[in-house]
């Protein structure tokens, strides 16, 4: 089942806002790298400077992406993205993109309609 609606037009949202950050922030790591390797000539004994610019390059990826999910969190919670159940956010960028089950509790958030389907008669059987 693919997710409609409401909670489509929400998820869109968020992975539009999603996007744009990993692209800032690739944007940003290519522009660190280009100044990296236009800064520090390639003289003798200059390997260590640039070693340590590049090195210092895994942190301020590591922390861009931890923003990056955050504000992901953060936008679910504003906009009422939440898993009925478990209330955990439900965005997640590799989630939901088939399917409608919850990343973290795996229950499925869109109640099936029964206008797509013939109508279902309930019966006093267990």
């Amino acid at each position: 089942m693919v997710l409609k609606g409401e909670l489509a037009r929400k998820r869109t949202l968020i992975a539009k806002s999603h996007n744009a950050r990993v692209i800032g922030l690739l944007a940003a790591t290519l522009a660190f790298l280009l100044i990296v390797a236009s800064a520090v000539q390639p003289k003798r004994g200059n390997w260590i400077t640039r070693s340590l610019l590049l090195a210092s390059l895994i942190p301020m990826e590591i922390y861009g992406l931890y923003r990056i999910i955050r504000h992901d969190n953060e936008m679910c919670r504003e906009l009422g993205f939440l898993c009925p159940f478990c209330g955990q956010p439900l965005y997640e960028s590799r989630a939901l993109l088939y399917n409608t089950l919850c990343p973290k509790c795996g229950k499925d958030i869109q109640p099936s309609s029964t206008s797509d389907s013939s109508p279902q008669t309930i019966t006093g059987r267990p």
